[in-house]
């Protein structure tokens, strides 16, 4: 996805974001497979979203869906769980990393 954005590879961060969320202490963490691939995303993610946005926006949307939103203000995720008996929802964040200016071919920067 860095080296050449998809949305195939879009679509499945969003599968890996809507079903495992961003905490590292919930119940889908504890198994070892998955606590290595949730932590990679979410730092991948983390890292490169901003970027990925500025750059491609279509495919940084394919990011999303489900229960995923972003919250270009703030510079971060929000996913949304459900409330219970009118509650309000329940809303985990994921900050994201700002990303320095689009770099220009003449090496000057933006």
């Amino acid at each position: 996805m860095e080296t050449m954005p998809n949305y195939v590879g879009a679509r499945v961060l969003a599968v890996c974001l809507n079903t495992m969320g961003f905490r590292l202490d919930h119940k889908v963490h504890k198994p070892a497979a998955t606590r290595a691939l949730k932590r990679l995303v979410l730092i991948w993610v983390r890292k490169n979203f901003l970027a990925l946005h500025r750059d491609y926006p279509d495919v940084a949307r394919a990011c999303l869906g489900g229960t995923i939103s972003f919250d270009q203000e703030n510079s971060r995720l929000i996913k949304t769980y459900r409330g219970s008996l009118g509650n309000e929802p329940i809303r985990e964040f994921l900050e994201l990393e700002a990303v320095a200016p689009e770099q220009h071919s003449n090496g000057k920067g933006a």
